[in-house]
């Protein structure tokens, strides 16, 4: 792996963009069993039974270079409540955009808005790691809370006094003798 790329991401695909133009150049790129199990790792999966992305580079007017990309991913999480498995099907789009020298620390006489969602990230040696890029949109893709069918969560009165959840005050007022002579003037 090229230095300055991310280090041992586990579904690398360096793409050179040296020479792309504003004709789509487009890649098809699937996770093996191995990528799978070290991403499922990496994001707290279960499991990873599927992962594969088709991509469209090109290099915009003004010098950008434009990924757009399609995934499909098949995992298991575990309920937040139950802690069974949860099987999710992802079928999700994205673009991004990179620029060589991209840095949003020198903004310089550029101006960027609120609304611009599309900051460029920056290209790496002239390259881009559309794995890692389809890695990243998976994490943002998945329920961050999962849950199992059925699966209620539910305090009962009787359960929270057990738990001293009932008034959690009440500690406080242990350790702060209200109505002290001293303090009553």
């Amino acid at each position: 792996m090229a230095e300055g790329l991310e280090p041992g991401a586990e579904f690398s695909r360096l793409v050179d963009c040296a020479s792309l133009g504003p004709p789509i150049e487009r890649h098809t790129i699937e996770a093996d069993e191995a990528e799978r199990k070290a991403l499922a790792d990496r994001l707290g999966l279960l499991s990873l039974d599927g992962l594969n992305a088709k991509i469209g580079l090109s290099r915009t007017s003004d010098g950008l270079v434009r990924l757009k990309a399609k995934f499909k991913a098949r995992c298991v999480q575990s309920c937040v409540v139950a802690l069974r498995p949860v099987h999710q099907e992802l079928n999700e789009e994205f673009e991004l955009f990179f620029k060589e020298d991209a840095n949003p620390n020198s903004i310089g006489s550029l101006e960027v808005t609120i609304d611009d969602e599309l900051w460029p990230e920056p290209l790496v040696q002239g390259r881009i790691d559309i794995g890692e890029a389809v890695s990243q949109q998976l994490s943002l893709a998945l329920d961050p809370y999962p849950r199992a069918p059925g699966a209620v969560f539910e305090v009962t009165a009787e359960r929270a006094v057990e738990a001293g959840l009932a008034n959690p005050l009440a500690e406080i007022g242990k350790l702060m003798p209200f109505g002290r002579k001293e303090d009553n003037g």
